[in-house]
């Protein structure tokens, strides 16, 4: 099956509402590489990390670029039934104040949603949710945003994770280029009987002739062991990024054998300036 027959299986919650976000996805000639983020939450840290000239050299889909050859799809999933409906009306066109909001002052930014948002059922389990998100920032230097900001086009569905991989990822050969592993486990609300940070990685290795092999895995500490990953079919990859306050933290930044990852010295905020911090390989 391939991205046409995946657009073709959509179809919409409700009749006769716009569906311009869908047609911005039908712009792709071709399946796009996903960032998957399983178990997100309302969580858009993602957006925030996304910044022009970053380390990976990629960026995730815009709704005002041109669809790069092998464009960068952000695509949430939560089970929690609370995340039914997200994001409801009440948010909608609206400023958010995001989970982890301290990184996001740490970085000077800000989001707000689109006013809208279109609904599309795949089967009878899993929905599609499409909406928009833009994102400011300021006093980044290299990784300052435009005036306007960046406004990008989200999935969420609200479904299990493994559930959405093995009926939409895999069949449709979604490669997944990003992975986060974040704030598992523990209160986090994860299904009994699963381990996401070990399970859903040797899931997703077990099928890499359809997905392809993950390029970064960002994993926070409960699914890290000795600073590399716990997860025994990710023990090839290397540390590469961060620490970063994210998740249970500190999250590290894990990328397979000969992935692009320029590492810089980050910026590092006292009081209202900002001074560089050379990077380290471990913390």
């Amino acid at each position: 099956m391939d991205w046409k027959n995946f657009l073709k299986d959509l179809r919409p919650e409700i009749i006769n509402r716009e569906t311009s976000l869908l047609e911005k996805l039908s712009r792709f000639e071709s399946a796009p590489d996903l960032f998957w983020y399983p178990g997100s939450g309302k969580d858009f840290v993602p957006l925030l990390l996304d910044v022009p000239h970053n380390p990976t050299g990629r960026r995730l889909y815009r709704t005002d670029s041109e669809p790069e050859e092998k464009p960068v799809l952000f695509w949430m999933n939560d089970h929690d039934r609370s995340l039914k409906d997200f994001p409801d009306y009440g948010l909608l066109g609206k400023s958010f104040s995001p989970p982890y909001e301290e990184l996001w002052k740490t970085y000077d930014a800000e989001i707000s949603l689109g006013s809208r948002k279109e609904i599309y059922r795949f089967n009878k389990d899993i929905t599609i949710t499409l909406f928009s998100a833009k994102v400011k920032n300021r006093n980044q230097g290299a990784h300052d945003r435009s005036e306007s900001g960046d406004e990008y086009l989200i999935c969420f569905s609200p479904c299990d994770s493994e559930q959405l991989f093995e009926e939409v990822f895999a069949p449709y050969r979604f490669h997944l280029a990003f992975v986060a592993l974040i704030a598992q486990g523990g209160f986090s609300k994860q299904r009994s009987g699963f381990n996401q940070y070990i399970d859903l990685p040797n899931r997703v290795t077990d099928l890499k002739n359809y997905v392809g092999a993950v390029d970064f895995w960002c994993i926070d500490l409960y699914g890290q062991k000795r600073e590399m990953p716990a997860a025994p079919s990710l023990q090839e990859y290397e540390y590469i990024g961060g620490p970063l306050p994210w998740g249970w933290p500190p999250s590290r930044l894990y990328g397979r054998a000969g992935i692009q990852y320029s590492r810089e010295r980050r910026p590092h905020r006292v009081g209202n300036s900002w001074r560089n911090l050379g990077s380290r390989r471990r913390c």
